[in-house]
């Protein structure tokens, strides 16, 4: 089970809310301001007296708004409704502005309503399936409280012969018209319940207010193929079904595909995940998930399950979102391109995210970007980023900024050959393995690898360089092994500025700060650093100095600063 509540105000950002001046407006004119049109907004010459303002902003077209007291109608704009309450009645503007459509509302109660009234809020339909074929957009349906489900919405049942790959709304499914949006009529519960392996297709909707869930792990909860929507208070339950309705497996609840771009306003709501993944992206789809928490409590031990997955050209944003995982071999995201070079998926969590108890916080394969920036991993059993790229000519690249990674078994454990590795101002701290990162090419700045119980870093990379970092009281520091090509700690005219404290001693391994080991005959500048001082000829300071014209270099030896197996290190020039 996931549960959401609200997060940090001051973190939520305000990019899909609906603003609006309006005195004495109604809340469900608040919730509808975003389609009123935005052209000529001078009010009508015929403005009433003692008329009410109610309806009047919600009919107005791209022409313009409905505004004034009385109602009065708002010049371009289609009909102004406002005056049907009026004493006199004001004067419709009829120019038509831009030419926008009104905007129209469909009301559903599934306990009174009939599918033989005309969907207003007095005379409600009865089903959603009847409201979506009655709908066109732009528009709202509105939904009573109640449950939707296979017992009046035959589209939600399970369908003993449906195809796996069939397409949501062919033979099960309720198709929502294209613009517009559902949405439940107050705070009190309306569900929606999917029996079957499709549940509501849409494309360029919002919705709010409505619980999601399913009886079978077949079935699918809310599919976009396209167009920019808002999910705002709705929330996702996956329960386990009756096992004889399950010959696939689980579908993920929300599926993202061709160029949707949705943004989900985390407020408090409830998610239990039982099997698959919470959501799906494919192709150029967009999620942005922006503020709330949510703590996972399994149902069942099940292998390599993630709750995002993001594919192709996709892009995952988890924006100031806290993620508590209680399960083993749990993934937060798993991403992977296809076999398109030029189509990459992108995975960022940012703006204080924090993500702990999971196997992996991000799981990466084939060719990704993953940044995180300003967001903590803690308490993962595997990584907090992991990734074994299986083409060669993978272009993954990872960025970790102003991050902390804390307490999981690895801070990142990433192999690729042309694997990018950036991280800057940040904290490794407490993990069993700080970086392991047999990748193409490694960049450290300006941070802080402390208190890892075995290396602070492990590197295999073409080239590594690291300035302004600081490594301390770890099993070992920094190991630079195999085909190292170019490795820069510092240079007389650009210095490390790294600190490499004491590392941790271990009576049963010879520790130290920095262990070469070349596979070729690699060469490592390490000047204007600060070591453990009086060792290994460093002065009290933990400084090495050149002799006369001539670089300190060092082929050899063993101790807490340095050990050198193979390779040429420069500690002073």
């Amino acid at each position: 089970m996931i549960r959401w509540a609200l997060g940090v105000s001051r973190l939520l950002s305000c990019a899909g809310l609906l603003l609006c001046a309006c005195g004495g407006r109604s809340s469900l004119d608040f919730e509808l301001a975003d389609r009123v049109g935005s052209g000529g907004a001078s009010p009508g010459a015929g403005a009433a007296s003692g008329g009410k303002v109610g309806l009047g902003g919600r009919s107005a077209g791209l022409g313009g708004t409905a505004s004034g007291r009385g109602g009065a109608a708002a010049q371009g704009g289609s009909v102004a409704l406002g005056g049907s309450d009026t004493g006199e009645g004001g004067a419709g503007g009829a120019s038509g502005g831009a030419g926008g459509a009104s905007n129209h509302d469909w009301y559903v109660d599934p306990l009174l309503g009939s599918d033989t009234n005309p969907g207003t809020r007095a005379l409600p339909f009865k089903t959603l399936t009847y409201a979506s074929q009655a709908a066109a957009g732009p528009g709202t349906i509105w939904l009573e409280r109640g449950s939707f489900d296979a017992t009046t919405e035959p589209r939600l049942a399970f369908v003993t012969d449906e195809p796996i790959a069939s397409v949501c709304g062919d033979i099960s499914g309720i198709v929502i018209p294209e613009g517009v949006d559902v949405r439940g009529l107050s705070s009190e519960s309306v569900t929606i319940s999917v029996q079957g392996r499709h549940g509501l297709c849409a494309r360029g909707s919002s919705f709010s207010k409505i619980v999601f869930e399913r009886t079978s792990l077949e079935g699918s909860l809310l599919e976009f193929d396209g167009g920019s929507g808002e999910l705002r208070a709705v929330s996702f339950q996956n329960f386990d079904g009756p096992s004889g309705n399950v010959t696939h497996g689980p579908l993920p609840s929300l599926i993202l595909s061709a160029q949707s771009s949705i943004e989900w306003l985390a407020e408090p709501a409830e998610q239990s995940l039982g099997e698959g993944a919470l959501a799906s992206l494919k192709d150029q789809a967009r999620l942005r998930v922006v503020g709330g928490q949510s703590r996972l409590f399994p149902l069942h031990q099940v292998s390599a399950q993630a709750l995002f997955r993001v594919e192709t050209a996709a892009v995952l944003q988890l924006s100031a979102v806290g993620l508590h995982g209680a399960k083993d071999r749990q993934h937060v995201a798993v991403a992977a391109s296809g076999l398109d070079p030029l189509a990459m998926p992108s995975v960022s969590f940012t703006d204080h995210t924090l993500v702990e108890g999971f196997s992996n916080g991000c799981r990466i394969a084939r060719s990704v970007r993953v940044s995180l920036a300003d967001s903590e991993f803690a308490g993962q059993s595997f990584a907090a980023v992991s990734g074994i790229p299986i083409f060669r000519d993978d272009r993954t690249s990872v960025r970790i900024e102003r991050s902390t990674l804390r307490e999981n078994s690895y801070g990142a454990f990433v192999l690729g050959n042309n694997t990018t590795v950036r991280v800057a101002d940040s904290v490794i701290e407490g993990n069993v393995g700080g970086l392991f990162l047999n990748v193409g090419s490694v960049s450290i700045e300006s941070s802080r690898i402390v208190d890892n119980s075995g290396s602070g870093v492990h590197a295999r990379a073409g080239s590594f360089s690291m300035r302004g970092t600081s490594l301390e009281r770890n099993g070992s520091g920094l190991t630079l092994e195999g085909d190292v090509l170019q490795a820069d700690l510092g240079t007389a005219s650009d210095p490390g500025r790294n600190f490499f404290g004491s590392a941790r001693q271990n009576a049963e391994d010879s520790v130290t700060n920095l262990a070469l080991n070349c596979s070729n005959d690699c060469f490592v500048n390490a000047a204007g650093n600060t070591w453990v001082p009086l060792v290994q000829g460093a002065d009290k300071d933990g400084h090495y100095s050149a002799p006369a014209r001539e670089p300190l270099d060092v082929d050899s030896g063993s101790g807490a600063n340095y050990a050198v197996s193979s390779g040429t290190l420069r500690l002073a020039e």
